[in-house]
C-alpha cells in the first residue's frame, strides 16, 4: 500500500506541467516528489537519494538535515552509516583474497580461526557469507549486550561464539546472521596481514575513487558526517544512542555516502572489482544442501522480484537505514540512506523503481493447482526464536497469516507450489520428511531480513 501511495503521490504532482516538459524531466520530478514525500511523511531528520540509469543520472536528491544542531543540511558528500550494507564489502574483501589464491573458500573456517569451535562440523569459508553456517548469532546473546559497551579484543566475540551450539546443520537452513561476516572481517585480516578496516581502504575505497566511504569509528573527525536520530515522543528528534564500532566490524560499521555507492556498484557490477569467475561465484546463490534454492550470495540479495533481476542489500544501525538496487539487465542502481529509524527506505526504493521501470511484473495463475490439505499451523526457528504461519485457503486461493501479525497476505501464485507477495515468497513442500513444511523467504523489510524459513507443520 505505502508503494502504490508514493506512486500516486509522485505521478500527481507532475501530471499539470507535464505538457511543458521532456519525458526525462517528467520522470526526475516524479522521482523528487516521491523522495519529498517519504521524507515528510516518514518524519525524516535527513535523506539521501539517487538514481542512475546507465550513465545517465535520473535524481541526486538531498533533504532535510545531516546535522540539526548544527544546522547542516544532507549534501552529496555526506556520510551515513550502512550498517547491514557493509556486508558485501566483507564479501568482496574474501573473494578477492580467494582469487589471489591467497585463501580457499572451500577451506573449514577453523584453518584460519582455528581457535572457533564448530562442534565438530566442518563449515567452508563461504558459509559465512550467505547466512547458512549455523553458527550462533553474537548480536542476539545475552552475553554481548553489557559487552557492546566495552572496547575488548574482537576475539572475545570468537569465544563467545563458541561457547553457544549450534542453531542448525551447516548449510540445511539459513537464518540472518551477523557472526559469520564478524568472522569473515578476522580472516582478512589475518590472510591480508593488515587490519580489516585498511583493507577497505587500500584495496576497495582508494583505488575506486569512494572518497566518502570509510571504515566507521566515532573517535576519528570524518567530514560531512551525518548524525543519527529517533522520533521523540513530542514529535520531534532525540540523539540515536552511540555505537562501539568494535563489534559491528565486518558485519555492519561502513559508512558512506550515495555517490559513493553508486559509484560502488556499477564498478562491482562492471567487473572493476572482481575477475569474471570470481564474480560469477560471488554473486550466484547456492542451494542448501536438501536441494532447495535461496535468494543470497555473498552479502547480497540476488533475486527476481516483480520480473525483474534485483541485486540488493539494505542495512539498519542506530541512528541510520540505508538501502540500495541494481538492476543488472538495465544497468540501474537505486541507492537511499537516511539519518532516521523510522520507516525503512525499502518502500521509497520500490516505488522509485516502479517509476524508473515501469509496473511490476503479475505472476501467474493458481488456476488449477490442488491446496487441499495444505491449511494448518507451520511453526520454525527465525532469527532470536520461534516464526509461526497460519495458512487457510478462502474461496480457493491461499492466505498466509505470519506469527501475530493481523494482516492476511494474498500471496499470488508463480510456479511449483510457490507463491510470492512483494519480495516475500512461499513455498509449500507438500511431503517433507517430517510431514508437510512452509518455507518462508523473506527479504529487506526488517524483521527476519533475508532468511530462508523452514516451517514444519504441527
Amino acid at each position: 500500500m505505502r508503494h502504490t501511495l508514493y506512486l500516486l503521490m509522485a505521478l500527481t504532482s507532475v501530471t499539470a506541467p507535464a505538457t511543458s516538459q521532456t519525458p526525462a524531466a517528467r520522470l526526475g520530478a516524479a522521482l523528487d516528489s516521491a523522495a519529498r514525500w517519504h521524507y515528510a511523511t516518514a518524519r525524516l531528520a535527513g535523506l539521501s537519494v539517487l538514481v542512475m540509469r546507465g550513465d545517465d543520472t535520473l535524481l541526486v536528491g538531498h533533504y532535510g538535515m545531516a546535522d540539526l544542531e548544527h544546522g547542516v543540511p544532507v549534501g552529496p558528500g555526506t556520510v551515513f552509516s550502512l550498517g547491514s550494507t557493509s556486508k558485501q564489502f566483507t564479501a568482496v574483501a574474501i573473494h578477492q583474497l580467494a582469487e589471489q589464491g591467497r585463501l580457499d573458500l572451500d577451506a573449514d573456517v577453523r584453518r584460519y580461526l582455528p581457535e572457533l569451535d564448530t562442534h565438530g562440523r566442518t563449515i567452508p569459508v563461504w558459509r559465512l557469507l550467505d547466512h547458512t553456517s549455523g553458527l550462533a548469532e553474537y548480536t542476539g546473546l545475552p552475553a554481548f549486550g553489557p559487552l557492546s559497551a566495552l572496547t575488548l579484543p574482537r576475539d572475545t566475540i570468537v569465544r563467545l561464539i563458541s561457547r553457544e551450539p549450534l542453531v542448525f546443520e551447516p548449510g540445511t537452513e539459513m537464518i540472518y546472521n551477523n557472526s559469520g561476516f564478524f568472522l569473515a572481517a578476522l580472516i582478512v585480516a589475518r590472510v591480508s596481514g593488515q587490519s580489516f578496516e585498511s583493507y577497505l581502504t587500500d584495496r576497495i575505497f582508494k583505488p575506486l575513487g569512494m572518497n566518502d566511504s570509510r571504515y566507521c569509528d566515532d573517535r576519528t573527525l570524518v567530514p560531512h558526517r551525518a548524525r543519527g536520530y529517533q522520533n521523540g515522543r513530542d514529535g520531534g528528534f532525540v540523539n540515536a544512542g552511540s555505537i562501539n564500532h568494535t563489534w559491528p566490524y565486518g558485519a555492519g560499521s561502513i559508512c558512506g555516502s550515495t555517490r559513493d555507492l553508486a559509484r560502488w556498484n556499477f564498478a562491482l557490477h562492471g567487473g572493476k572489482v572482481l575477475g569474471p569467475t570470481a564474480y560469477r561465484r560471488f554473486i550466484t546463490p547456492r542451494p542448501l544442501v536438501d536441494g532447495s534454492a535461496i535468494r543470497y550470495a555473498s552479502g547480497l540479495a540476488v533475486h527476481e522480484a516483480h520480473g525483474r533481476q534485483t541485486i540488493e542489500h539494505g542495512g539498519a544501525i542506530t541512528g541510520f537505514y540505508s538501502m540500495t538496487y541494481f538492476y543488472p539487465d538495465r544497468a540501474t542502481v537505486i541507492t537511499v540512506a537516511q539519518n532516521s529509524q523510522a520507516r525503512p527506505p525499502a518502500f521509497l526504493a520500490d516505488s522509485l523503481a516502479t517509476l524508473v521501470l515501469g509496473p511490476p511484473v503479475d505472476a501467474g495463475s493458481a488456476a488449477g493447482v490442488f491446496l487441499e490439505g495444505l491449511e494448518g499451523r507451520y511453526v520454525g526457528r527465525r532469527r532470536g526464536g520461534t516464526m509461526t504461519a497460519t495458512v487457510s485457503v478462502v474461496r480457493g486461493n491461499l492466505r498466509i497469516q505470519l506469527g501475530s501479525d493481523s494482516t492476511l497476505i494474498a500471496p499470488t501464485y508463480q510456479d511449483n507450489d510457490t507463491w510470492v507477495a512483494g519480495t516475500r515468497r512461499f513455498r509449500l513442500v507438500r511431503s517433507g520428511p517430517n510431514g508437510p513444511e512452509l518455507r518462508v523467504d523473506l527479504l529487506w523489510r526488517l524483521g527476519d531480513i533475508y532468511s530462508h524459513l523452514r516451517l514444519r507443520r504441527q
